[in-house]
């Protein structure tokens, strides 16, 4: 896995199957692994808009004092828009998320998730 994202897309997917083994009760299979869906964005860009959106909210407040109404429109919409991706970030489906990754590395990530997955029923049947 060469791609920089490999770990922390390993982390969310493992993190994502254990959940989805904890809710329905049994260990999932590969194809309900690969139709959940998990949060590709960083938490360093979630910070990123988070403060974006402060700056574009103040931005139009002084643009709206200042009677610039199209303006301060446009900033409020951009404030909206990075607020949006700062609270839901980009979440896609693992399938979609794995496209991005070589095969051997697909194959790792999805193998070492179900393991997890299944390690978590049998400790909670212990």
């Amino acid at each position: 896995m060469t791609d920089p994202r490999a770990p922390q897309l390993q982390r969310s997917i493992e993190k994502a199957a254990v959940r989805a083994t904890l809710k329905s009760g049994h260990p999932i299979t590969r194809d309900e692994l690969l139709e959940l869906r998990v949060q590709i964005l960083p938490a360093s860009k979630r910070l990123l808009f988070g403060f974006l959106t402060l700056v574009f909210g103040c931005l139009a407040w002084v643009l709206s004092d200042l009677d610039y109404f199209w303006f301060s429109l446009l900033s409020s919409t951009a404030s909206l828009l990075s607020l949006f991706f700062a609270v839901i970030g980009v979440r896609r489906t693992i399938s979609l998320t794995l496209d991005s990754l070589d095969r051997a590395g697909t194959d790792a990530v999805i193998e070492v998730a179900l393991e997890a997955a299944a390690h978590v029923i049998s400790a909670a049947a212990d």
